[in-house]
């Protein structure tokens, strides 16, 4: 036996192959349950698609595309899109599946592949969240399309891995609460002018990562386009949006990588940290049961902002008939505060911890840029700030922050924000709040 070359015959190149099938396993086994039920046609077949202008309407997108590929190889199914009826619009006019849905495809048998597209121009991660019964339990999707990347600079001021890791899971794990049943294909998108394409790519390795980390599917449409060299301005309408060689291009690789493959067996993802505890807490009192005499709320020191029960505007996720009720009074940044304790500061010292909060915030004006029913980590060194935005008001959503502590830091303290712009009568409720070990936001025990 010999690992010699035999003459006259190239040998495999086993690198090569394995990351392709490394690939191939991120690529179709994710939408294995979806292929299968389309291939049974024994129900309905439900698909999400989520993200930004890229996924709207431009030419002909992908997104219509795709789904009449689709059909072609499972023609017993009739095949209907449904658009997202509203742009960026703020809470509470952000828009609805109100229009009539398109027929691409009239099946020969019963069943119908209704395909609703969310994607709205100028959005980002947090945009789904304001509308998740909306968005994504209604259609009760067996499979989900999130593509987001470009918008998310326009509010994370630092711009690193952590940030887009965080604001991605927040999403990702949100929607596996919402719609436990369907499966994740995460698709990074093609390089922009804007904010530059470095920043693409380092969206692009950060969705890559989470996605096996939690067993999602994934497509590098990053790399497809940059892949095109001088001739990607070829495919793009303005440096950013793709023209319709572009959506071609989408629609080409979605379907040759993923969706005209056989049926696989599927992947195993992982639930969604909210369903199930992520690690152990790390924060005091973080479900608020210990709040028997406002405005004291145990463990926790208030700063500039006034604490109530709120028994009206309350999930009880917590376990209680109540939120906490915050009202800033203007005097300064308006936070609830609470540091962990010195060994546990030590211990965590270049660790990664994630500080996870279920806030609703009410209405402040729609061009309101400051942080508003956010969190924020601190570790002496390092400050991460979590997003705000202008879709996530008048609803309960998930909030998270991701810092790697630094082996000099002198604190670690999270920061439950109100409101950053020193004004007066800025009020949030609060459910919980939980921080653990890691980077998948969650509770904690």
């Amino acid at each position: 036996m010999t690992d010699q070359p035999i003459p006259g015959v190239t040998p495999p190149n086993w690198g090569a192959q394995l990351l392709e099938w490394i690939e191939d396993g991120l690529d179709s086994h994710a939408v294995a349950k979806f292929l299968a039920k389309c291939e049974a046609d024994q129900g309905d077949v439900s698909m999400l698609i989520v993200g930004d202008s890229l996924t709207a309407i431009y030419g002909t997108p992908w997104t219509e595309l795709l789904p009449v590929k689709i059909g072609e190889r499972f023609p017993a199914l009739t095949v209907e899109l449904d658009q997202w009826n509203g742009d960026n619009s703020p809470w509470p006019n952000p828009g609805d599946y109100g229009g009539a849905p398109v027929t691409l495809q009239t099946g020969t048998g019963a069943n119908t592949l209704r395909v609703w597209n969310g994607g709205a121009g100028g959005t980002n991660t947090r945009f789904p969240l304001h509308q998740l019964d909306l968005m994504v339990r209604a259609p009760n999707p067996d499979l989900v399309l999130i593509a987001y990347g470009a918008n998310e600079f326009a509010t994370t001021a630092t711009h690193t891995p952590d940030d887009i890791r965080a604001a991605y899971l927040c999403l990702t794990e949100s929607i596996k609460h919402a719609a436990p049943e369907a499966s994740i294909l995460c698709i990074s998108q093609h390089p922009i002018a804007a904010p530059g394409g470095a920043d693409s790519f380092m969206v692009a390795e950060v969705v890559r990562e989470l996605c096996e980390l939690r067993g999602h599917g994934y497509v590098n449409m990053t790399q497809v386009f940059a892949d095109l060299g001088a001739d990607m301005d070829d495919y793009l309408q303005d440096g950013t949006h793709a023209n319709q060689l572009g959506q071609d291009l989408w629609t080409d690789t979605l379907w040759d990588r993923v969706f005209s493959r056989r049926v696989r067996a599927p992947s195993a993802e992982l639930p969604s940290g909210f369903e199930a505890p992520a690690g152990r807490e790390l924060l005091v009192n973080g479900k608020f049961a210990s709040f028997a005499a406002p405005p004291a709320l145990t463990g926790w020191l208030a700063s500039n902002v006034t604490l109530a029960k709120d028994t009206v505007n309350y999930e009880a996720t917590n376990g209680n008939a109540y939120s906490v009720k915050m009202t800033s009074t203007g005097a300064g940044i308006a936070v609830v505060l609470q540091a962990v304790s010195a060994p546990a500061l030590a211990r965590l010292k270049g660790r990664y911890v994630t500080l996870t909060a279920r806030v609703r915030v009410d209405t402040p004006a729609a061009s309101d840029t400051s942080s508003r029913g956010t969190v924020w980590l601190y570790d002496g060194v390092t400050f991460v700030k979590g997003l705000f935005d202008a879709w996530t008001q008048g609803k309960f959503v998930y909030h998270a922050v991701t810092l790697k502590v630094s082996t000099a830091a002198t604190q670690l303290t999270a920061y439950l924000v109100c409101d950053d712009a020193v004004a007066a009568g800025t009020i949030n409720q609060w459910d919980w709040a939980s921080m653990v070990e890691g980077i998948v936001p969650g509770w904690g025990v």
